[in-house]
């Protein structure tokens, strides 16, 4: 009976609890739509150490996309391949390095 009394004596918080129910019930929505539908968000680190590397380019990202459509930068993908091949490279060459220094020292 006091609840009652309360609520009719207050009626300018009613619209606030209404708001901050609406607030609250999105907040938990959104939340939970992009722990469930989104490949970069994680829980668990150590099962997915890089989640970003698993995500299709070509879909969208976004809550709400429009006329988004992705294609490689060409200039951006040489690059990429000419550092993949300076690294595969540097990598061959200091590990014949490492293997000419160990014969030496166990010869």
């Amino acid at each position: 009976m006091k609840f009652g009394l309360i609520q009719m004596m207050r009626k300018q918080l009613i619209p606030l609890i209404g708001i901050m129910t609406f607030a609250a019930a999105a907040a938990t929505f959104a939340s939970l739509y992009f722990l469930f539908s989104k490949n970069d968000v994680i829980l668990n680190k150590s099962r997915n150490p890089e989640p970003w590397e698993g995500v299709d380019p070509s879909k969208p990202q976004k809550l709400v996309t429009i006329h988004q459509k992705w294609r490689p930068i060409e200039e951006l993908e040489q690059v990429y391949d000419q550092v993949i091949s300076h690294v595969r490279a540097l990598s061959l060459s200091t590990l014949q390095l490492m293997l000419s220094v160990t014969k030496a020292i166990c010869w």
